[in-house]
């Protein structure tokens, strides 16, 4: 991760990371840089998928790229970009499965503590969910070619659904805008 000088393009900081790839856009809020990172351990070979892959989500201070903290979700291993609202890190996680199952769901975890406030049902049964909270609610949709897919609609203080729209398609963006 490289902080630039948006005037100069001069690097104002740099942060090594020792992870296979980072997944997502970073997230910036109150001058905290919210970053996920996903690794896979190949030298694992005889490990399952699941063991071999560790995730977690890095709280970057964005004026020197000191690490604040660092969210590791407590059970399910994280996919996608972190979204922060109203003092709340909300990721998607894979469940455990079935062979050639990914199912997912929604986590929030408080940003102070870091600790699980709700957990969503199973989400679709495929890996890449993307998150967009509005207004104190959650839109969660898979941005991937799967068909048909589902957005479905959470109150972002508890976890409850509150409804869903089935698509005999794809999704590929949405728009929360409530004015």
């Amino acid at each position: 991760m490289v902080a630039l000088n948006a005037a100069s393009g001069s690097v104002l900081w740099t942060y090594h990371t020792a992870v296979f790839f980072v997944l997502g856009q970073p997230v910036i809020v109150s001058n905290v840089l919210y970053l996920s990172e996903i690794a896979f351990d190949n030298s694992l070979r005889s490990a399952t998928p699941d063991s071999k892959h560790t995730s977690d989500v890095l709280a970057l201070r964005v004026t020197d790229g000191s690490v604040l903290r660092r969210y590791i979700p407590h059970s399910g291993k994280m996919f996608g970009a972190p979204m922060v609202s109203q003092h709340v890190l909300y990721l998607d996680i894979r469940l455990s499965a079935a062979k050639g199952q990914i199912p997912t769901a929604i986590v929030a975890l408080d940003l102070e503590t870091g600790m699980e406030t709700w957990r969503s049902n199973q989400l679709q049964p495929f890996g890449g969910i993307d998150v967009i909270v509005s207004q104190g609610q959650i839109y969660a949709y898979s941005p991937w070619d799967y068909s048909p897919a589902t957005l479905v609609v959470f109150q972002a203080s508890n976890g409850n659904q509150l409804w869903n729209h089935p698509t005999n398609g794809y999704i590929y963006h949405v728009v929360a805008d409530f004015n």
